[in-house]
């Protein structure tokens, strides 16, 4: 077999890709086989602990592959040409802040964006105010992650920022 040649490589990375799914297939049974033989669960436990465990591991293998650089160059060539021959820098998701968009392009539909600060920041009126706007001017989807508030302040802030009432007024009433 000897050594491999860069003309093979699609062929390596598919063996690779395939012998690590086997890898993480094994690992899942073997938790799944540790967690029926633990008794901690009751086996109606155990069948939902599978399942957890495989459609997560489903999803892991939707969102891996490769991409070929040219496919890539070409797909960042028509967006390079939208730009300039519409004039419009914004090539995603408009957050509705200028600023933003014009330094990212607008929120692009293979970035996770992931806002970090010190607490009472305004992180959470920043990604509530963006929310909204992309949900109700841009008719996007929208799915809001904070590991600060729980979701009744959540919708506090959604209902005060659409009414335009001061939050602070909203909570001492």
């Amino acid at each position: 077999m000897g050594l491999p040649h860069f003309r093979d490589v699609d062929g390596y990375a598919e063996i690779v890709i395939d012998k690590a799914l086997s890898r993480s297939i094994l690992k899942k049974c073997e938790f799944i086989h540790s967690a029926v033989y633990s008794e901690e669960y009751s086996a109606s436990e155990c069948l939902e602990i599978a399942q957890d465990e495989f459609i997560q591991l489903e999803r892991t293998q939707q969102m891996t592959g490769f991409e070929k650089a040219n496919e890539i160059t070409v797909r960042s060539l028509e967006r390079i040409q939208t730009v300039a021959t519409t004039g419009n820098r914004i090539t995603g998701l408009s957050t509705g802040f200028r600023d933003i968009d014009f330094r990212t392009l607008g929120m692009q539909r293979q970035d996770l964006i992931i806002v970090a600060a010190r607490p009472s920041m305004g992180k959470t009126a920043l990604l509530i105010n963006i929310g909204l706007h992309t949900a109700l001017r841009e008719n996007a989807k929208v799915a809001v992650f904070s590991l600060e508030m729980g979701d009744i302040s959540i919708g506090d802030r959604i209902i005060c920022t659409e009414a335009e009432v001061d939050s602070m007024a909203y909570k001492s009433a």
